[in-house]
């Protein structure tokens, strides 16, 4: 989640804490893929299976001015390249790694057409088309399916376990870092919600807040950014993260049996000792 594409983070603005862009997002993505199979021939040599969840905010949007006059990519470039290099992505690096791929796509804040949050049509989204441009590069895999429903949330199945797939901007917060107590008592609400429809839900997965966390007996998972620090979490909270994705592993019978950090600053990056 969160990757940002096309937004331009200044290394000289954000006095060398970070810098991004369309090729540092890249050696980013690259950095991440050594790290699942990393962890697939240390950990989980018997894994056959790769879950990929897209949990939103793959584009930088032009919903704020300054991103508009920064992204190195106008928007429907940005939708357009990272489908079909996202789909290479996903080919290269895990097509012939894994038995099976399954993609399951929602969208995020960031892409979205309006200037506010849409309740209805929602998939009117960068993300969602973005989504669209990659499952149809992929067509042609027989290993690799992608799930890009036009629901702003998703319900999947792991290991049966099941799995609300939301981005996280639903729940308000003017506070830098995670707000756990919105995020649960939001997390409540929908498991009443779905409980109510005979349909459980074991986990809860999202991104938004950049800020990768688990919470509540592993219930909830909240992933980082691709993109790092910024210049508004500088100015506005005085806060960041580095540029982190969570790496879950499933057992057929138990269930998630670990939950792993994977560091996504590429080796090529000269910030790379700053966060060793």
């Amino acid at each position: 989640s969160d990757c940002h594409a096309s937004e331009v983070v200044s290394k000289v603005e954000t006095v060398g804490l970070n810098e991004y862009n369309w090729e540092i997002m890249q050696g980013r993505l690259r950095k991440l893929a050594e790290g699942v199979r990393s962890h697939r021939d240390h950990y989980g040599a018997k894994a056959r299976t790769l879950r990929i969840f897209g949990l939103g905010d793959q584009l930088s949007g032009v919903i704020h001015e300054e991103l508009a006059q920064t992204n190195d990519e106008p928007f429907s470039d940005q939708v357009i390249r990272f489908g079909e290099e996202g789909a290479d992505w996903i080919n290269d690096e895990f097509g012939d790694e894994f038995e099976t791929i399954e993609i399951d796509w929602v969208v995020g804040n960031h892409p979205r057409l309006s200037k506010k949050d849409r309740h209805k049509v929602a998939y009117d989204n960068g993300d969602y088309m973005a989504g669209h441009v990659m499952r149809i590069a992929l067509k042609g895999h027989k290993n690799i399916t992608m799930n890009v429903p036009k629901a702003n949330k998703a319900i999947v199945t792991v290991c049966q376990k099941r799995i609300l797939l939301a981005h996280g901007n639903g729940v308000r917060s003017t506070m830098a870092g995670v707000p756990w107590g919105g995020i649960i008592r939001h997390n409540d609400k929908l498991a009443k919600l779905f409980d109510l429809a005979d349909t459980h839900v074991d986990h809860v997965a999202g991104g938004h807040w950049h800020n990768p966390q688990v919470a509540e007996n592993f219930s909830i998972l909240i992933n980082g950014s691709l993109k790092g620090i910024d210049e508004h979490g500088l100015d506005e909270y005085g806060n960041g993260q580095p540029p982190v994705q969570l790496l879950v592993a499933f057992h057929p019978k138990h269930g998630i049996t670990g939950v792993h950090r994977v560091d996504c600053i590429a080796p090529e990056e000269a910030l790379g000792a700053r966060w060793s």
